[in-house]
């Protein structure tokens, strides 16, 4: 909401948001973070899309490259978002700690397209304005490891 009443990027408005809340790294950097995501034991992946978004629970699948390297084959094992990915459509992979109306925090890792709007992103569940220990504890090391790779800074 603040990128369309800005007239900017999301990109843009994840950029200038205080250490602490914002970290984006480099889409080059997709298969280590995402190594990371597939080790929190749920989630709700969003996505974005012609104006729909769509809400996904389950875990997060891992995956691998196809053949030509131009798709990331999710696992289509059990419950959870499933399918493909192309990583050269990346711009940038952001983790996001924001604070809430609740004792929650809105905690996740969202993915930018190449013209740094958000295409899907994987949150941290909250359920009764509380988020699992659990994953929340996930997302820090997801955060951890965010921290040790290249980083980015859209529209800057």
């Amino acid at each position: 909401m603040v990128a369309a009443k800005l007239g900017v990027t999301e990109g843009t408005v994840l950029s200038g948001l205080s250490f602490g809340q914002s970290l984006g790294v480099a889409p080059a950097e997709f298969e280590k973070v995402w190594a990371s995501l597939s080790e929190w034991d749920n989630a709700i992946t969003l996505l974005k899309r012609d104006g729909h978004e769509f809400e996904i629970v389950g875990p997060v699948h891992t995956g691998r490259f196809g053949r030509d390297k131009r798709r990331f084959d999710l696992n289509p094992v059990g419950w959870g978002a499933a399918g493909h990915i192309a990583p050269s459509n990346i711009g940038a992979i952001f983790a996001v700690s924001l604070p809430t109306r609740s004792d929650a925090k809105a905690q996740g890792v969202l993915f930018l397209n190449n013209g740094g709007e958000m295409s899907f992103a994987v949150m941290v569940p909250v359920v009764g304005g509380r988020s699992s220990q659990t994953i929340a504890k996930q997302f820090n090391e997801t955060w951890q490891l965010m921290r040790t790779l290249v980083e980015v800074c859209e529209g800057r």
